[in-house]
């Protein structure tokens, strides 16, 4: 059980309605201060001043945060899909969820402790008269109380609505509904477990209104209240066991599918494999099989050697015979003279 509280406080940093959930808290007390600027004739002091952050806390702000913050962190598991992985090991969704609510209840503590912080801050700021340190003591043990009762009354509340992930935001609506009827005053709300959470610490908070409430019926009413949550519990293990058992067996089938999907697909890789292997090997002797057809088919031609002789007679062509042309008279007398020339030169 403590390892799951401290996984649950780890996966708390990153969820953001705790964010929400410390603003409201802020809230309470400063819209108490708000009252006593508006109150003109009641004196405030400590006392009173906390006794106001009280009220406006368990009725206005403390409803929808615990179960704000209770369907949250119960339904994270299955808007995550994280329950299938949970299922797996051996967690039962009883001590899952007993888990959630003790992170719920020391949240609900540090949540008041936070509120009573800043009430002290707001009241030093504002210089209500009346602190001293069983003051102090007293206001955290009256917020921290009523807060614990917040929490008993709204628990049938998140065990109805708030572990379911469609009715997560309906459970939300009515816890406000709910806190606000607490607001009220009269006889009757002595029975009703939100103002009954106020009485248990302290049964004077409706004297200014005239009304006296009584610790016992308060008292019994919370009894009641926790009773019929421990019902609706374990009405919802019950059936939370049955959809940790499904969701199990449907991990098991997908697993059992995912296994059969990869086997077959495995063998229908081989069997591709070998086809190709196959086809790659009769083209491969298909291609040798034409490449020896062409071989025999495209063998060399000898052309033999003719032994006719050529057909072709030689041509015998007679010579002609050169015209002999007889000198002029002209032509001799020319070469008389460079004869005679010649001569002359000589001598």
């Amino acid at each position: 059980m403590g390892k799951i509280i401290k996984t649950e406080f780890l996966k708390l940093k990153r969820y953001s309605v705790i964010k929400a959930g410390i603003i409201m808290t802020v809230l309470s007390p400063l819209l108490s201060l708000f009252y006593s600027t508006a109150n003109g004739g009641q004196t405030w002091t400590f006392d009173y001043f906390m006794q106001q952050v009280m009220i406006s806390n368990c009725t206005l702000f403390f409803p929808i945060i615990i179960a704000l913050i209770a369907g949250y962190i119960i339904t994270r598991e299955y808007t995550d899909d994280t329950m299938k992985n949970i299922s797996t090991i051996p967690i039962s969704y009883k001590q899952l969820l007993s888990g959630k609510l003790l992170v719920l209840l020391l949240l609900t503590i540090c949540f008041s402790f936070i509120g009573c912080v800043l009430a002290l801050v707001i009241n030093v700021i504002a210089g209500f008269p009346g602190v001293h340190f069983g003051n102090l003591l007293n206001m955290f043990i009256r917020v921290t109380g009523a807060n614990l009762g917040i929490y008993i009354s709204v628990l049938p509340i998140i065990l109805l609505f708030c572990c379911s992930v469609n009715n997560f935001l309906g459970g939300v609506a009515l816890a406000f509904v709910y806190g606000y009827f607490g607001t009220f005053e009269g006889t009757l709300l002595n029975y009703y477990p939100i103002k009954a959470s106020m009485i248990l610490v302290d049964p004077t908070c409706g004297a200014e209104y005239g009304y006296t409430y009584h610790i016992f019926p308060a008292f019994i009413i919370m009894v009641l209240t926790f009773l019929i949550s421990v019902i609706i519990l374990a009405n919802n293990l019950t059936g939370g066991n049955k959809d940790a058992k499904e969701t199990e067996n449907t991990t098991q089938e997908t697993t059992t599918q995912e296994y059969t999907t990869e086997e077959y697909t495995t063998k229908a890789t081989v069997v591709t494999t070998y086809k190709k292997e196959t086809t790659t090997e009769e083209k491969t002797t298909e291609k040798k099989t034409k490449k020896a057809k062409e071989t025999t088919t495209a063998a060399p031609t000898t052309v033999a050697p003719t032994t006719e002789a050529p057909t072709v007679a030689p041509t015998t062509v007679a010579p002609t015979q050169a015209a002999t042309v007889a000198p002029t008279q002209a032509a001799a007398q020319d070469n008389d003279n460079n004869a005679a020339d010649s001569n002359d030169g000589a001598e």
